[in-house]
């Protein structure tokens, strides 16, 4: 229970606590498809090329793909929000709000790691029906028992609804 005039504990989470993958350091020089290579054998989101550059591995993909995988990750390089590893949670939150795709976090100077924005949720498309659209409500006809109501074995013979029926939805309450 709550006490009065009580110190509680305040629970501050820093930008080290949500660092969700790492950040591997390369050379500027390197090619994108050794890069790629590199960016997957060690599971990296990101890759450090040189001074406050950073390279995303989806661009190095992207680059590989369109057949530009000489080109040196220097040439994708982009800059990226850079934060200290005790900064608040509430600075990394705004980069990624702000549409970054990722933050880095440095601890001094060597980066921690990064923080990635989360993925779009995945649409799910709805199966299609298994009735055929050529197909009307006059094929397929309903038992008398589906198509109308339940009624209490009293009401049948007086031929209405009782009172208590209609307030309590078919349920007596005593």
């Amino acid at each position: 229970m709550a006490r009065r005039a009580h110190a509680y504990p305040q629970v501050m989470s820093s930008a080290a606590d949500l660092v969700d993958g790492p950040v591997v350091a390369a050379p500027a020089t390197l090619a994108a498809t050794d890069a790629m290579r590199l960016a997957r054998r060690r599971g990296a989101d990101v890759l450090g090329a040189g001074e406050r550059r950073w390279v995303l591995r989806e661009d190095v993909v992207r680059a590989d793909a369109l057949g530009l995988g000489g080109l040196a990750i220097a040439r994708l390089a982009r800059p990226l929000p850079v934060v200290n590893a005790r900064d608040s949670e509430i600075a990394v939150r705004r980069h990624l709000a702000g549409g970054a795709p990722a933050v880095v976090v440095m601890r001094g100077r060597a980066p921690l790691g990064v923080v990635r924005r989360a993925p779009p949720p995945a649409t799910v498309s709805a199966p299609r029906s298994r009735v055929p659209a050529t197909r009307t409500a006059t094929a397929f006809p309903t038992s008398r028992s589906v198509s109308r109501p339940h009624r209490p074995a009293g009401a049948r013979a007086r031929g209405r609804w009782p009172y208590w029926a209609l307030r309590a939805g078919g349920r007596r309450h005593p």
